[in-house]
This record gives structure tokens, sequence and C-alpha cells, in this order.
């Protein structure tokens, strides 16, 4: 009677132990399926982001647009100055400032500091980010940045 009293404790841990470890199971199939849909989304917006990239020349903006930007001195000045500092953590207010801002007469000035920019890798998806907005604003970006990485 004492040998089947241990055996069914033991079986009872044990039970107890496999309902555990397949708790443990679904949760990290559950933790790969959001890891795989976050993957996908951010694929999906890669390639959105990439056509759009593509189809830059055929959606500049008109001369019109860029007068209703902020085409002062002293802030596109500070904006300069801030891409020497590209990161990730400012990757919000440089998008912000980027997009108030008429850059035309500062384009030079801006691809140098992106090509001067001391960047992380941690902080390339953000000077990516960047310079694909001013690709798709200014039409002589690309050229210029291309002639300054060589």
């Amino acid at each position: 009677a004492v040998v089947s009293t241990q055996s069914t404790g033991t079986l009872a841990s044990t039970d107890q132990g496999w309902e555990e470890e397949a708790s443990g199971l679904m949760d990290e199939r559950e933790k790969a399926l959001e890891a795989e849909k976050a993957a996908e989304k951010r694929h999906e917006e890669k390639v959105t982001q990439r056509q759009m990239n593509l189809d830059a020349k055929l959606h500049y903006p008109k001369d019109s647009f860029f007068k209703t930007l902020d085409s002062s001195v002293k802030k596109n000045s500070v904006f300069v100055k801030k891409l020497s500092t590209i990161t990730e953590a400012n990757r919000a207010k440089l998008t912000q400032d980027l997009n108030s801002l008429n850059l035309t007469k500062y384009i030079e000035e801006v691809v140098s500091a992106i090509c001067t920019a001391r960047l992380k890798m941690q902080d390339m998806n953000c000077a990516i980010h960047l310079c694909s907005l001013l690709h798709r604003r200014y039409s002589d970006f690309s050229t210029l940045l291309l002639k300054n990485l060589q």
C-alpha cells in the first residue's frame, strides 16, 4: 500500500509537470506567432516604402507646395545641425521638422550633414527613413547623396 501511495503522488506531480510544460509551449507558440505577424507587417511597410521611393520621380511636389513650408534660415540651420546626430530616439522630431521645413536652398548642407553623421547600427533605420523622405521631396537629393558617398 505504501508503494502505491508513492507512485500515485509521483503520477500526480508528473501530470502537473506536463501541464506546465504544455502551457509553456503554448505561450512560446503565441509569442512566435506575434513575432511572425510583426515581421510580416515590417516587411509590408518596407515594400510600400520601396514602391514610394521608386515612384518618387512621378510625384515630386510642385513649387507651390514649398511656399507653404517654413523657409527661415534659423530653423533650417538648426535642423541641419540636428542631422549630424541622427538617432532612433529623435526620429519623430526629425521627421516632424523635415515635414514642416522648406530645405530647397539647404539640400547640399542636409546631404553633407547626413554623410558626416556618426551613426550607430541602431540608428541606421532612422537615417534610411529620413533619406527616403528627402528623396521623395527633393529631386536633387539622391544625386547629391550618391556624389557625397563616393
